[in-house]
């Protein structure tokens, strides 16, 4: 508990100081965007990033794909220029991850029903052999949760 905490606070730490310089860049680069930026456009433009580990971890943006080269023939993509479909494909990413986060629960269940099906038959065995060294073992077990 403690231990892993302070390595996970040192490391932090250790790290903060390229962290801080990566955000200022970023937050530099999209000022300069937003002043070049055309008010006839509609691609979205990065905004800033937050300065806090928390803010960074709550951010969306860092998610985000923004693209700021010129398009062959004029013509955006409509996953750039429609919010719309920037939220469709943000919220089949997310049923993606539910999906894999359901398989995984799934799988943890029936290990743990494979667990207690084992754990079942021992118990079993071990009562039904009254000379088992388990016998007295699960006797004493029940006796001590019977009072």
């Amino acid at each position: 508990g403690t231990k892993q905490y302070q390595y996970m606070r040192r490391a932090i730490a250790k790290r903060r100081p390229l962290l801080d310089k990566l955000i200022r860049k970023h937050n530099d680069c999209s000022e300069k965007l937003q002043l070049l930026h055309q008010q006839d456009s509609n691609i979205p433009l990065p905004r800033r990033l937050p300065a806090t580990l928390m803010g960074l971890r709550n951010s969306m943006e860092l998610l985000e794909d923004v693209v700021s080269s010129a398009f062959p023939g004029g013509i955006i993509p409509r996953w750039l220029a429609d919010e719309n479909v920037r939220s469709g494909i943000r919220a089949i990413l997310k049923l993606d991850r539910c999906k894999e986060e359901q398989l995984r629960v799934a799988m943890e269940a029936g290990n743990l029903r494979y667990w207690f099906g084992r754990e079942l038959c021992a118990l079993e065995l071990a009562i039904n052999n009254p000379k088992s060294q388990y016998s007295l073992f699960v006797y004493c077990q029940v006796y001590a949760h019977a009072f």
